[in-house]
C-alpha cells in the first residue's frame, strides 16, 4: 500500500510540476505493473471525460486467445484470430470501433439536428468496419456508416446537411479520420 501511494504521490507531484508549454501533455507512471496517465491541460481546455478499455492476450498470434472489455463493466468478451480475421465466435476491435462509431454517430447527430431546431425522434445507426490486408499487414480501410433518422418537420435536404456535418465532426469519426468513412443517411 505505501509503494502505490508514493507512485501516486510521484503522480500528483510530477502533474503539478508542469510548464505552461508542457500541459498538454501527458505524465505516464507505471503503478502496479500498468502505466497509468494523466492529461493535463492549462489552454482553457477541459477534459470531459476519460474512458478505459482493456485486453489480455495469450499465446501465439494464431493458437492464442483473449479477452476484451471496457472500463466500465458494460461488457466483457473473448477474442481470437478466428474471431477477428475470419468468421469464428467472439469479438474483434474492428467490432467494437464499429460500436463505438455507431453509438457516438447517434448521439452527435441528435445534438446537431436538436440544434439545428429539428429534435429527433429516433436515429439508427449501423458502423460496418472493413479489414484488409494491405501492404503484407491488416490495415482499417473503409468504415460504411449507414443511419436512419426520424426526424419531425426536417426536409431531406437540411437532414443530409447535418448528416454530414456529423460525419466531419463526431469525435468518434474525427479520430478514425484515417479510414475513409462512407455515409449513407435515410429521413424515415
Amino acid at each position: 500500500m505505501i509503494g502505490r501511494l508514493a507512485d501516486k504521490n510521484k503522480l500528483r507531484a510530477a502533474v503539478r510540476s508542469l510548464s505552461e508549454s508542457e500541459a498538454d501533455n501527458r505524465v505516464c507512471q507505471r503503478i502496479a505493473g500498468r502505466i497509468a496517465c494523466i492529461t493535463s491541460t492549462t489552454n482553457g481546455g477541459k477534459t470531459m471525460a476519460t474512458r478505459t478499455g482493456s485486453a489480455v492476450w495469450e499465446g501465439t498470434l494464431k493458437q492464442g486467445k483473449g479477452t476484451m472489455k471496457l472500463g466500465s463493466g458494460a461488457f466483457e468478451g473473448p477474442y481470437s484470430f478466428s474471431s477477428r480475421f475470419e468468421e469464428g465466435k467472439g469479438t474483434n476491435p474492428e467490432e467494437l470501433i464499429g460500436a463505438a462509431e455507431a453509438g457516438c454517430y447517434s448521439m452527435a447527430l441528435s445534438a446537431n439536428l436538436e440544434k439545428a431546431g429539428h429534435p429527433a425522434k429516433r436515429i439508427s445507426t449501423t458502423a460496418t468496419v472493413k479489414l484488409e490486408m494491405i501492404g503484407g499487414g491488416p490495415k482499417i480501410t473503409t468504415i460504411d456508416v449507414k443511419t436512419e433518422a426520424e426526424v419531425p418537420g426536417i426536409d431531406e435536404a437540411k437532414f443530409r446537411e447535418q448528416a454530414e456535418h456529423t460525419k466531419k465532426t463526431c469525435p468518434v469519426s474525427v479520430v478514425l479520420a484515417g479510414a475513409q468513412i462512407n455515409l449513407d443517411a435515410k429521413l424515415l
